[in-house]
């Protein structure tokens, strides 16, 4: 709308103001003019707006001679004839005040002046003797305000060319043009002179148009300002909404952005898009190591109170053998008797003390390595070989080709601890089923079942249903911890057939086992 009220008003309405303009001008041109010839009856030192289209006629109140003057020359016209003389008499008795009514002439009778003057003046020859009027040139005057500019000449054809001559005053510019062709049997020559516009003469109306050319430029302005800051500014907003939204955030997430354009705001974007993306991924790696440090914080304060409780009791049963045996105090007179039971419960510390030190592995310093999974099974069961038959046990192995990248030790020791509570655990003659696939271990063992009410704590440190035998229960415990390390899943379940152990990969592995795995 702007563009087409601009485009509009320079089509339209300069071309009116220009007009009006001159028009004004003209008018008071002539204006000044006439007031001033008046004053000084003579046009030798006049500025006159077109000198070659001005002439000045004075009218003596009394006599038949008229004067016509410019600033080229200054004629005497005598009347001779008695029609005219009468009209001149006719124009002379007219009022001489201009606004009054009287001052008017009908319209037959200014046609009747018209046909008198061209019946006279133009029917016949200027030459001839009876000439209703005659001339005398008084005086003629070179008008020196008038320069030559410029001189030009316009090949048209082969026999037709324009000579083009360009005068001015300062105030007004002429251009004269002299168009000659020659044919073949005469040569036309043709004359033409016309006024020249000039820069001063549209300046006013360019001034005069300031305010609404102004108004226009500054709605225009407004405009593309508008559409250039929406532009620019949106996608500017939009990455610092971005940003806002990261600060605010308690976790370093991302928000959606899309700037849609391929500029250097765009690449700013994405650029700064793509450090958030960092940031949260460092910041995500931080929270998992965070939290693996809280649980091993808090495993080592619950081993700290743990271990201490677990120590005491074989620790004091020792005191209190030794010191009957030092003392010699009623049965613990026999040495014999109860040195075995003080080296049992040393022992007990040392399997308890050995447990807890296989726990303080450094995650980071974990090796992996291709593990055959029917292999290492294989290996542990020979070691329990003894208990075995001792219990008339039966193993049923279901064997796939299957291997995992792990820590050898870490899953030895897994695999251990579940085998060696099935064992323990399992009625005699009854059976152990151990089967292998490419996704997961299950070892279930026959004929017994966990209380409903332990079942949920299985796997916290010294928890144990081996009550009579005094188990320390930290077997599963390290099962649980290993696990965790090596992005294995553990889950212990009641059955109908007994209790059934399975061990999978865990969808939710650490991140920095990822490249490990591959």
């Amino acid at each position: 709308m702007m563009v087409a009220l601009f485009i509009g008003y320079f089509i339209a309405l300069l071309p009116s103001l220009y007009v009006d303009y001159k028009q004004n001008k003209n008018l008071e041109s002539i204006k000044e003019l006439q007031q001033d010839y008046c004053k000084e009856r003579s046009y030798s030192h006049l500025k006159v707006l077109n000198p070659t289209g001005t002439i000045t006629v004075e009218f003596p109140l009394v006599g038949n001679t008229l004067f016509l003057k410019n600033n080229f020359m200054e004629v005497e016209v005598i009347i001779k004839d008695s029609e005219l003389l009468s009209m001149l008499e006719r124009l002379r008795r007219l009022s001489d005040d201009f606004s009054n009514e009287d001052f008017q002439l009908s319209e037959g009778e200014l046609e009747s002046y018209q046909d008198i003057i061209f019946d006279k003046l133009f029917s016949s020859k200027i030459m001839n003797d009876g000439y209703p009027i005659s001339f005398h040139v008084k005086s003629t005057t070179e008008y020196q305000e008038l320069k030559l500019l410029s001189n030009k000449t316009h090949l048209i054809s082969d026999k037709s060319f324009v000579f083009e001559s360009n005068v001015g005053d300062g105030q007004t510019y002429y251009t004269s043009y002299m168009a000659i062709t020659r044919l073949s049997d005469t040569i036309v020559i043709t004359f033409s002179n016309v006024t020249t516009p000039s820069m001063d003469d549209i300046k006013p109306v360019i001034f005069r148009s300031l305010p609404m050319i102004l108004a226009i430029v500054v709605l225009l302005c407004m405009l593309l300002s508008s559409t250039f800051a929406k532009y620019i500014v949106q996608p500017i907003r939009k990455v610092a909404d971005m940003a806002e939204y990261i600060i605010n955030t308690k976790k370093l997430q991302m928000k959606p952005i899309a700037l849609g354009k391929k500029d250097e705001i765009a690449y700013l974007g994405e650029t700064m898009k793509e450090v958030y993306q960092r940031l949260e991924d460092n910041y995500q790696e931080l929270e998992i190591k965070n939290s693996k440090l809280s649980e091993e914080n808090e495993r080592q304060v619950v081993f700290l109170r743990a271990t201490s409780h677990q120590l005491k009791t074989p620790i004091q049963a020792a005191l209190l053998l030794t010191d009957g045996m030092i003392n010699e105090v009623g049965k613990y007179k026999n040495t014999k008797e109860y040195l075995p039971q003080l080296k049992g419960q040393i022992l007990n510390m040392q399997h308890i003390v050995e447990e807890i030190l296989s726990l303080h592995h450094n995650a980071n310093d974990i090796s992996m390595e291709p593990i055959e999974l029917s292999s290492l099974l294989q290996s542990i069961l020979n070691r329990y070989n003894y208990q075995i038959s001792e219990r008339a046990l039966t193993i049923i192995t279901t064997y796939e080709e299957a291997s995992i990248i792990s820590n050898k030790e870490m899953l030895e020791k897994i695999l251990d601890n579940i085998i060696a509570n099935a064992i323990h655990y399992t009625p005699n003659n009854r059976r152990i089923h151990i089967r292998v696939t490419k996704n997961e271990v299950d070892i279930l063992n026959e004929g017994t079942t966990i209380e409903p009410e332990l079942l949920p704590h299985i796997f916290e440190p010294f928890v144990t249903s081996n009550r009579k035998e005094r188990g320390h229960g930290l077997g599963l415990y390290i099962v649980s911890y290993y696990s965790k390390l090596l992005g294995l899943n553990v889950s212990i379940e009641n059955s109908k057939d007994g209790v059934l152990v399975r061990i999978k990969k865990d969808s939710k592995v650490p991140i920095w086992y990822e490249n490990s795995y591959k």
